[in-house]
């Protein structure tokens, strides 16, 4: 089946804040963009594969990634969280509770 699709101006507005509105400047696109879809049928199919985050959630972190950064934050401890919160406590690739902060030596 198809990913969840829709414009991302539904998805990122809100988190933005700001007075941030989206502007449409669809002009029809080149003639394949029409069958360009993204389709997950096929790795959900071989793989038993889902999403770990809906496309809300994904595009609310990057929005919050974004604007971290745009802040001037540092951004290895805010990637660091992300990958934190991502994989959770007791996940099976060993990214919950036991994942170190990094230091400037491993940067």
């Amino acid at each position: 089946g198809l990913c969840d699709h829709r414009p991302p101006g539904g998805s990122v507005l809100p988190g933005l804040g700001d007075g941030a509105s989206w502007l449409d400047r669809y002009d029809g696109g080149p003639h394949e963009a029409a069958f360009l879809k993204l389709d997950c049928g096929k790795v959900k199919e071989t793989f038993g594969w889902n999403p770990r985050l809906h496309v809300d959630e994904a595009v609310g972190w990057t929005v919050e990634w974004t604007k971290q950064w745009l802040a001037g934050a540092d951004m290895p401890k805010v990637m660091d969280a992300q990958i934190g919160r991502f994989f959770g406590p007791g996940d099976e690739h060993g990214q919950g509770d036991e994942h170190q902060e990094r230091t400037e030596s491993d940067v």
